[in-house]
């Protein structure tokens, strides 16, 4: 028996939806379009605990600003397709682009906000 799990919504969904699992609430911001009967941890007085799923494109250094800007604009094309945004939403995602500076941002606060709870918790490397 589980009796408790945070995972990623798409692979819960239909557990929930045949009353194998009862979804207490979803960890992201907004209600979750898969099911938005579920609250928020933060409908439910937990404001701070919003953790999302996130994706994005990495590449080495050195590659072409050619090869970079292709692989922007085909994100970004992409990510305006109504079948992908319904796609991603049911899949508990939300779609969105960030420029290099706002991801350096983004992953330099997660870094210092995860790396905080990880000396809090006293959480080693074995």
């Amino acid at each position: 028996m589980l009796p408790m799990c945070i995972a990623n919504i798409d692979s819960l969904t239909a557990q929930v939806k045949a009353g194998k699992l009862k979804a207490i609430a979803s960890t992201g911001a907004q209600r979750a379009p898969a099911v938005p009967e579920v609250p928020t941890f933060a409908d439910a007085g937990f404001p701070d605990l919003v953790v999302t799923s996130w994706s994005l494109w990495a590449v080495p250094a050195g590659t072409p600003a050619l090869i970079k800007d292709k692989l922007r604009l085909a994100t970004a094309r992409a990510l305006k397709e109504p079948d992908v945004i319904e796609s991603m939403r049911l899949g508990g995602f939300e779609p969105g682009a960030l420029s290099v500076a706002e991801a350096d941002a983004f992953i330099t606060a997660e870094y210092k906000r995860w790396g905080e709870v990880i000396r809090a918790a006293g959480i080693k490397l074995k």
